[in-house]
């Protein structure tokens, strides 16, 4: 999985997630936050865009690995959530039209 890659005016910094399922909540889209890193080089990509709470995260074109593309929300989740491991669940999505 490539990383998220997340621009503000001052720092640019990446995200790796891992899909975790649920078996509790088999229809809910789980990742939890495996690797974060501040970079140093700028990137051309379309950025992901954090809300300044970091609670809210938007990805405007993520390929998966069926070869959809599609965007999506994923908002933090303060249940699954430990000291340990940070989750974020899809909360809106939808496919990006070729």
């Amino acid at each position: 999985m490539h990383p998220l890659i997340f621009q503000s005016n001052t720092l640019s910094y990446s995200a790796e997630f891992a899909y975790k399922y649920d078996p509790a909540f088999p229809k809910l889209i789980l990742f939890r936050l495996t690797n974060t890193a501040i970079l140093s080089e700028s990137f051309t990509c379309n950025a992901s865009t954090l809300s300044n709470d970091s609670k809210m995260i938007h990805i405007p074109d993520v390929l998966i690995p069926d070869g959809i593309r599609m965007w999506m929300d994923m908002e933090y989740s303060e249940s699954r959530s430990t000291n340990e491991n940070v989750y974020y669940y899809v909360s809106k999505y939808g496919v990006i039209s070729k």
